[in-house]
């Protein structure tokens, strides 16, 4: 099946495009079907060139798309990359319980990015020391906050 190599490709997966211009080290994005987001990724990259735009199109020689069970990883090209040392990026957890559990359950990772997480003041000191009994700090970022290890 061949690519549909319109705007509307690279719309559909922007933040994934974005956060691959933005690192420099490989990614992980765990979604409900990682095959297609793959495929979608990969789909928009390609339009990204065949419109012209240097910025998407270039993503094609940084990194490689895979799919590991539930995730899509974007591997950067050409690096020894082990897969704990990747950002893990769980889109679509909001609340401090499903940051905390998020946590718990990649306990192995050293970063993890949630990019949609909203919490309150009060939260934000709740989860900053449970964060310090595991060695770990969280830093805002534009768009969610990054728990890593100390």
């Amino acid at each position: 099946m061949g690519y549909f190599l319109s705007q509307r490709s690279i719309d559909k997966v922007k933040s994934f495009l974005d956060d691959m211009v933005k690192s420099e080290r490989s990614l992980e994005w765990k979604v409900d079907d990682a095959t297609k987001a793959a495929y979608y990724i990969r789909q928009a990259i390609q339009a990204a060139a065949k419109l012209g735009l240097p910025e998407y199109a270039t993503l094609v020689q940084r990194y490689k798309i895979k799919v590991v069970r539930n995730s899509v990883i974007a591997e950067v090209r050409g690096g020894l990359v082990g897969i704990l040392s990747q950002r893990l990026i769980l889109p679509g957890l909001s609340h401090l319980n499903e940051v905390v559990g998020a946590i718990a359950k990649h306990a192995s990772r050293n970063e993890i990015e949630f990019p949609d997480v909203t919490l309150m003041n009060g939260e934000i000191q709740q989860l900053k020391v449970w964060l310090d009994t595991k060695s770990m700090e969280s830093l805002p970022l534009e768009r969610g906050i990054l728990v890593r290890r100390k």
